[in-house]
């Protein structure tokens, strides 16, 4: 299966064997590019695709033959937005689950509170959500997961 560790070793092996094409038999160091390219086009690939499994293993359905949707709404607690959304929800007695960022936890931990006693599920999504978080290693990602489920559950008493 190809995955972030997988795909790191073969592009270190490449590099390795291109270093030796270009030392004896004094090749461009142009060549180098290639494999950097194609390794790159690869980690982009697997940032996008999440089914994909490249970084880690993700669940992204259901067996189920029921006829129901999931909803999410990601990047909160929003002090504007969340309680409208709420709002919405409690009036059509529906559920869903919330991913929170960690950072936007600080000053909307009564909101989270809210979410959670209204029976939606909360999950977290990262605490930094840089731009640049689909780039980190297993190891930072682990981290920015493990840093948000600890405010969360120190927040709401509950693990996500």
């Amino acid at each position: 299966m190809l995955t972030f560790r997988s795909s790191s070793l073969l592009f270190i092996i490449t590099l390795i064997g291109c270093f030796f094409l270009i030392y004896y038999h004094e090749l461009t160091l142009w060549l180098l590019t290639i494999p950097v390219i194609c390794f790159k086009l690869l980690i982009i690939w697997g940032s996008a695709n999440i089914q994909s499994n490249f970084y880690l293993k993700a669940l992204n359905k259901a067996d189920t033959n029921k006829k129901e949707i999931a909803i999410t709404f990601d990047d909160g607690p929003h002090a504007a937005f969340t309680p409208k959304i709420l709002n919405v929800l409690a009036n059509e007695a529906a559920t869903a689950t919330f991913f929170v960022i960690g950072k936007n936890i600080k000053g909307n931990e009564e909101l989270l509170k809210k979410i959670s006693s209204a029976g939606h599920i909360i999950g977290g999504h990262s605490f930094s959500h840089g731009f640049m978080i689909d780039f980190k290693s297993k190891k930072g990602f682990l981290n920015e997961i493990t840093q948000t489920n600890d405010l969360i559950q120190k927040t709401i008493e509950k693990r996500p």
